[in-house]
């Protein structure tokens, strides 16, 4: 009852290799699920989560998993607006530069992290991305990641307005010969993660 839900890996990345599986997981919101179906993701070796929510939605900083932010394995960012928007603030820029250290920070003890909105589609879409162009995807394979949510319960819904506002915001204001350089330029250079942290997560990631 866990809509959306996808594992990242699989991917083969521009540094000779490919994503790990069973490290990052996306999906819609996990109070849908039953006590059974949390306890299938569990045994995924689920032991973080990021829930990407805004309180204007009908449930927000709340894990559906029982993690808390006193423990250390919840992080509630409270990301309003599903498009570049969000990425792109002061405020927005510091959230998803502990987003991505949390992430790191529970890779690094071989914990793996789920991270979703309510649909899992368009908030989730694009930290899935810039967690995909850190890694070294193509730009083929950040699009699909989009894209697939269409295949999920969300059928008839259309992602495009949010990824292609998304796309071109990161391609119009970052420096790079490419989305992913782009994309590691808004990282460096203007949310401040240490560039030791993301070759970390990418040796974490990365077979």
């Amino acid at each position: 009852n866990v809509v959306n839900i996808r594992d990242l890996g699989g991917k083969t990345t521009s540094y000779g290799g490919k994503i790990k599986y069973g490290k990052l997981f996306r999906n819609g919101e996990i109070e849908d699920g039953t006590e059974a179906d949390i306890q299938v993701l569990r045994n995924l070796g689920i032991e973080a989560e990021i829930d990407l929510r805004g309180c204007f939605d009908n449930r927000c900083n709340f894990s559906g998993f029982g993690f808390s932010e006193e423990a250390g394995n919840f992080y509630y960012p409270e990301i309003i607006y599903a498009d570049y928007s969000s990425i792109s603030s002061e405020e927005g820029l510091k959230k998803f530069k502990k987003a991505l250290e949390f992430v790191v920070e529970h890779l690094r003890t071989g914990k793996a992290v789920d991270f979703h909105c309510v649909a899992g589609a368009d908030r989730t879409g694009m930290f899935a991305s810039l967690l995909c162009a850190l890694l070294g995807c193509s730009m083929d394979d950040i699009y699909k990641e989009f894209e697939l949510t269409c295949f999920s319960i969300h059928r008839d819904r259309t992602t495009r307005v949010a990824k292609d506002r998304f796309v071109d915001f990161i391609n119009e204001n970052h420096k790079g010969d490419n989305f992913n350089e782009k994309v590691e330029d808004y990282y460096i250079n203007y949310a401040g993660v240490a560039p030791a942290l993301i070759e970390e997560f990418r040796s974490l990631m990365i077979e």
